[in-house]
């Protein structure tokens, strides 16, 4: 019989183990979050506009899979093993830990990332072109988003119940696979789906409101457009936001690992549930 997990502890002791590690979170986010950055700006500060939307943010969400990595790593293992285990400071090696966890993020949340870029590639970029009045038409673009929009939900909750599973690869749980995650949290579905689902939106939320106040206010001190050094500044600021709200998920994944599968260092799994 599987273990039940409660949806309430989880989200308590995320928050609470969260803010309890402010100072390793700067730590082990700082070098991420610039590579973070840099990768992000890039295409902007190099095509300007003459990229598409959504291939910019394909490429950029699959050449960020190498700093979230080396980040995320760091951060499981201090969420179960403890700051001990954080053998080097993130962002300074790609080992076959990174490997494995950016393989594993790929095959849970490529579809969705994918469904995505194709949204954001219909996305209007200038003055909508509306339909005659009273027709019943989506504007151009729109149509297209709005047939992604259950999919890409679909997809990511179903990514989400097997995300927790992503904390093996920092752990050396082997063999371990998207399968197994699902197998283990089997009698616990609500509450893991549930639990990541919030804080996911939480996440985004908070990342949301710090990026727009960072550009309410970089836009009244320098103007728009804005020159490089705002830029850079605005960006440095959005990769924190986007690590706030990668920390926050990573230490709900971390807490659901541990009680799905009765982790603990130096011992074996416990039998998943039939």
């Amino acid at each position: 019989m599987a273990t039940p997990v409660k949806f309430g502890d989880v989200l308590g002791e995320t928050f609470q183990r969260f803010f309890g590690n402010l100072r390793a979170f700067a730590d082990l986010s700082l070098i991420p979050m610039i590579m973070t950055a840099a990768i992000t700006a890039a295409p902007r500060i190099l095509l300007g506009d003459e990229m598409p939307l959504g291939y910019s943010l394909g490429v950029v969400m699959l050449l960020d899979l190498v700093p979230t990595s080396m980040f995320l790593i760091g951060w499981y293992r201090l969420m179960l093993l403890g700051p001990g285990s954080v053998a080097r400071v993130p962002g300074t090696a790609w080992t076959a830990r990174e490997k494995r966890l950016a393989g594993h993020t790929i095959w849970i949340f490529g579809l969705p990332a994918l469904l995505m870029a194709i949204s954001a590639a219909h996305m209007p970029v200038g003055p909508m072109e509306m339909p005659p009045p009273g027709s019943k038409e989506l504007p151009p673009g729109m149509a297209t988003m709005a047939a992604l929009a259950l999919p890409t939900i679909v997809t990511l909750l179903i990514g989400l119940r097997a995300s927790f599973g992503l904390t093996a690869c920092a752990v050396d749980v082997a063999p371990w696979s998207p399968r197994s995650a699902w197998i283990y949290s089997r009698g616990n579905r609500a509450a893991t789906v549930g639990a990541l689902f919030l804080l996911f939106l939480v996440g985004t939320m908070a990342a949301f409101t710090i990026y727009t106040v960072a550009s309410a206010t970089m836009a009244a001190a320098f103007g728009r457009p804005q020159s490089l050094a705002p830029q850079i500044v605005l960006q440095l600021v959005a990769a924190f936001a986007a690590y706030v709200k990668t920390a926050l998920l990573a230490t709900g994944q971390a807490i659901l690992f541990r009680e799905l599968t009765g982790f603990r260092p130096g011992a074996s799994l416990r039998p998943p549930p039939p």
